[in-house]
Formats: C-alpha cells, structure tokens, sequence
C-alpha cells in the first residue's frame, strides 16, 4: 500500500505524527504543571490559615493567663496580656476572616469563635475582675474563691479551643 508513495509523502507523515505527538505531550505536561501549581497555592493558603489560626488561639490564652494574673495578684500590670490578646485577638479574627472568605463554613466558625470570647468577656472575666478591684487587697478573697471554684471561664475556653 505504501509503495507508491513518495519518499517526501512518507517523510512529512512521520514528523507529522512525532509532532502530533509531542502537541499532545505538551498539552498534558502544561495541564499538570497547573494542577500542581493550583494544589501549592492551596498548601500555602492552608499554611497561612494555620499560622493565623494558632496567633488567635495565642491571643485568647494571653487573655486567659492575663486575667487569671490579675485576679490573684490584684495588680493592674497583670491585665496587660489580657488588653493586648484582646487586641489582638480582635484583629486576627478580622484579618482571619479576609484570609477565609471564600470558605462560607470557617467565617461561621469564625464569628462562633469571636461570640464565645465575646460571652465570655462579658459573663466571666469582666465581672470577675471588677469584683477583684472591689476587694482590693482585702484580708479574705472568699468571694473571688467562689467565682475561681466555679471554673465558668473553663467551660468558655474549653468551647474555643474545640
């Protein structure tokens, strides 16, 4: 059947199947080096996510441990760690929720989060320390005992970092 080709006809046939070839070949390599460069940037993208995750998980202990310093030694320098994770955490929630705006279910957990540390503030660690500044340095802390064997702030700290 081909005998009766030209050597020429022969000749573009082959390259023209090599060519094909390597088109096809090209195509594939380009569509995979895509596919991995898309799954890096969600690897970076899930790094990040974690490394602000842990600074806003950082920022509630310092409230925590700023709180619970100040509601034993009664001095005001206590409250320091616990006005900064404040800021802090309110600003990482925030640039959080930038970082996860495409992600629908963690701006969710996300205002969960912050509405847990809001409560709280509020029911918890404000009340205990205007209760602590009232008693002063005071002979008894009996109420402040109390409110500590209570362990209400426990249970908030336990459902933020769940």
């Amino acid at each position: 059947m081909f005998e009766n080709w030209k050597f020429r006809t022969k000749l573009l046939m082959g390259n023209g199947v090599v060519l094909a070839l390597l088109v096809v070949l090209s195509i594939v390599v380009y569509t995979s080096v895509n596919s991995l460069l898309e799954t890096f940037w969600w690897v970076d993208h899930t790094h990040v996510v974690l490394e602000e995750a842990e600074h806003l998980e950082a920022s509630a202990v310092d409230m925590e441990t700023g709180m619970r310093g100040y509601l034993l030694a009664g001095k005001e320098d206590f409250l320091d760690p616990y006005k900064h994770g404040f800021e802090e955490f309110e600003k990482m929630v925030a640039e959080l929720s930038k970082t996860v705006d495409d992600n629908p279910a963690q701006v969710q957990l996300l205002r969960e989060t912050k509405a847990t540390i809001d409560d709280w503030r509020k029911n918890v660690t404000e009340p205990m320390i205007e209760l602590r500044r009232e008693i002063g340095d005071a002979a008894t802390m009996n109420d402040m005992a109390k409110l500590i064997q209570k362990k209400e702030e426990k249970t908030y700290c336990d459902k933020f970092r769940g």
